[in-house]
């Protein structure tokens, strides 16, 4: 498969932190080695869609009408009784072409 074709939404370590050598730890311990190599975490659709509903309702509620309007998204996980959920915790849009 080329990188072009690959559609599954996915996150990736873009500098160094403890949930990042975390990840590393949990994959050395599997028996993948890693020198010199990017992780990548591929979400499920189901998730993916959880998230841009959340982002969706989070850009209305901020006057917003398309994601198109939408530079960049934050989303924190934040325990909520046995589980955890997901919420914005901040956005940024694009200036309108004039």
């Amino acid at each position: 498969m080329k990188t072009e074709d690959e559609k599954r939404l996915y996150f990736m370590w873009n500098s160094p932190s403890p949930l990042m050598q975390f990840d590393r730890q949990l994959l050395g311990k599997a028996g993948i080695p890693l020198p010199n190599r990017s992780m990548l975490k591929f979400i499920p659709i189901q998730l993916e869609n959880e998230l841009a509903q959340i982002e969706k309702a989070y850009w209305e509620s901020k006057g917003y009408n398309s994601v198109t309007q939408i530079a960049k998204t934050v989303f924190e996980s934040k325990a909520s009784g046995s589980n955890y959920k997901f919420e914005v915790t901040s956005q940024r849009y694009r200036k309108p072409k004039k």
